[in-house]
């Protein structure tokens, strides 16, 4: 665990809580919240680390930081699995609820807030979690574990092709989708051996540079049209977001879900925009077809020569339907 069982202090840290003892004990969701949800982004190997060094009389200057970001992440989020549920009992007559003569059962819109609260601690620890996770994987002998490989390199890099809020934990989520995007509109334009070859470019040259960042943009915005009306999407003023929000939870305060001509709108201008750059990618490869870094894609079936004549069909018109 990352929290000793005794050191309810140091959860205090993170999640601002009335238990006196037991940290494992009062929180049935910190396993799972560290096996089902921290694990697979740490991998096996990072996240033994950790434990060990949240078990160890001092934490090695190297893993402090990360320590502490896994524990802002995990300790509202192990809350938040269980509290539907932590006052109510389950027993051999059925369920049962805890009552108390000094303390009273929350609202109803106390408990969403709370909730919501909780959520937005998991959203804003996770996304700096991820970000420290791709500026110091070097350090930390870690590397993305996701088998899917992308044009993009993390959530920072989409940022700059569409602007996302909280893009480090968003990036994630879009893996899926943006290679269905790369399968569905790249492949069937530029073929998926060029676009192989682009992703092992290391140092790119200046026009390999160009076309990777019109493609990019493309993909993104590609992307964006995707997953509109398949995941729950906000737009705030800092970008688009993937919510936390269960289906059946209300939004938080003043927060709402995109309205329906909102998404339209937003999914529409994307597949727009998306065209747009592909367009500009085609261009640029047809007007710098000379340069040997795009001959893969040059002597592909895939390319095309641009029309040097304006055909003008008016000339051979001989009446009014001819």
């Amino acid at each position: 665990m990352l929290f000793k069982a005794n050191d309810i202090s140091t959860f205090k840290k993170y999640v601002n809580v009335s238990f006196t003892f037991d940290t494992n004990n009062n929180f049935p969701g910190l396993d799972e919240a560290e096996q089902e949800f921290l694990k697979p982004i740490l991998g096996e190997d990072l996240f033994d680390i950790l434990q060990a060094q949240a078990d160890a009389e001092n934490v090695e200057e190297q893993y402090e930081e990360l320590l502490g970001k896994a524990r802002r992440y995990v300790a509202p989020l192990s809350i938040l699995l269980g509290i539907s549920t932590r006052h109510i009992q389950i027993g051999d007559t059925g369920l049962k609820k805890t009552v108390s003569e000094n303390k009273e059962n929350v609202f109803g819109w106390e408990y969403r807030e709370v909730k919501e609260e909780l959520r937005d601690k998991c959203a804003k620890a996770l996304d700096r979690l991820w970000e420290y996770l791709f500026e110091e994987g070097d350090t930390l002998d870690w590397a993305d574990p996701s088998p899917i490989k992308l044009l993009f390199k993390n959530g920072a890099d989409f940022n700059r092709s569409y602007a996302l809020h909280q893009p480090h934990r968003v990036y994630p989520q879009l893996k899926p989708t943006i290679k269905k995007v790369e399968e569905l509109f790249i492949w069937d334009s530029l073929g998926e051996e060029f676009l192989n070859e682009l992703k092992e470019v290391a140092v790119p040259s200046d026009h390999q540079k160009k076309v990777i960042d019109l493609l990019k943009s493309a993909i993104a915005h590609f992307t964006i049209h995707k997953i509109v009306g398949t995941l729950s999407i906000k737009v705030t003023e800092n970008g688009l977001t993937v919510l936390l929000n269960d289906a059946g939870d209300q939004p938080y305060k003043g927060e709402r879900i995109a309205p329906d001509n909102l998404l339209t709108m937003t999914r529409d201008e994307a597949l727009r925009d998306g065209n747009k750059y592909m367009k500009k990618v085609r261009s640029y490869l047809r007007d710098n077809k000379g340069e040997a870094v795009f001959n893969t894609y040059i002597q592909s079936k895939y390319f095309t020569e641009r029309s040097t004549e304006k055909v003008d069909y008016n000339a051979t018109r001989k009446g009014i339907f001819k």
